[in-house]
């Protein structure tokens, strides 16, 4: 993986840094209605492009492996599970843990910097309503301070800097509500809304959301919470009509509109955009951010 992108080096014969993943997905589905998966992860670098080869280990959780190491990279142990009710209604999460201290949690420190970790909660309601064709959708969406960063810079959960899990990175709460409805055999509209709070840094201060940022950038060890630094409010409205001209050909018309508010005024913004497309055997993207 690229540790870093292409701003970072001078010509095109200066290779970018690298770093590596190794992941495990365990899924285990015990009947019709119910699938449950275990997924497990770690991002590390050595400086000279180097494999860990004890990695290659195909067992899932090989934590060991990374603690007989020294601890030195960047492991992440998710869950999630899947559950179908009655024919039309099902519920779904993740949970992701980068890592947690159960004594300062029982302590009542559950604020302590190094209890990152993140989760994700949705229902999907098919034809809700007794409303045939009609879909809704909700998910909650929150990951706490300095979750997916590292000391090490360049074993962060990222790729060309970009975020692998969520384009918001850290510390924000989100949620989204997603309406789909067929209004006939070629005619389909969907239009989602998403409303999230983000804990930006501010005055150079790392408050846990960049996760580019080392985690010993911190203004502490305790007192860490979901939102905290220049809180912003994004909202975004988006909506999708697209007709099936002939099969495998489709009209689109777009609708999109973020607002974001913040504490500083420069980065308060506001964009809104139409779109009007073609596709021919193309699935179509959603590009919210």
């Amino acid at each position: 993986m690229e540790a870093d992108d292409f701003h970072s080096v001078d010509g095109l014969s200066q290779p970018i840094a690298k770093k590596y993943m190794a992941a495990h997905y365990l899924d285990f589905k015990p009947n019709a209605k119910l699938s449950l998966g275990l997924f497990e992860s770690v991002i590390f670098n050595r400086g000279t492009n180097q494999f860990e080869l004890q990695y290659l280990n195909p067992i899932i959780l090989y934590r060991t492996i990374e603690g007989a190491l020294g601890s030195p990279d960047n492991v992440f142990l998710g869950f999630n599970a899947r559950v179908d009710l009655w024919k039309h209604v099902s519920f779904y999460g993740q949970f992701m843990l980068d890592d947690i201290s159960i004594a300062t949690i029982l302590d009542g420190h559950s604020d302590w910097w190094g209890n990152k970790f993140s989760h994700q909660l949705g229902m999907k309601y098919i034809n809700c309503f007794s409303v045939d064709q009609l879909d809704l959708q909700v998910e909650w969406n929150r990951a706490r301070p300095f979750t997916y960063s590292h000391y090490d810079t360049l074993a962060n959960y990222s790729h060309y800097n970009q975020a692998l899990a969520h384009p918001l990175g850290a510390n924000f709460n989100e949620w989204i509500i997603s309406l789909s409805y067929a209004v006939g055999p070629r005619l389909h509209v969907k239009t989602s809304w998403y409303f999230m709070n983000k804990g930006e840094d501010a005055d150079t201060i790392s408050y846990g959301g960049n996760i580019l940022l080392p985690n010993t950038e911190r203004t502490g060890d305790y007192g860490h919470f979901v939102g905290q630094g220049a809180l912003a409010e994004i909202f975004v409205w988006s909506t999708n009509l697209n007709y099936e001209v002939s099969p495998g050909v489709f009209m689109d018309l777009d609708f999109f509109w973020r607002k974001k508010t913040s504490p500083l005024p420069q980065r308060t913004m506001e964009t809104r955009s139409f779109q009007f497309g073609v596709r021919y055997n193309f699935v179509r993207r959603e590009e919210v951010f």
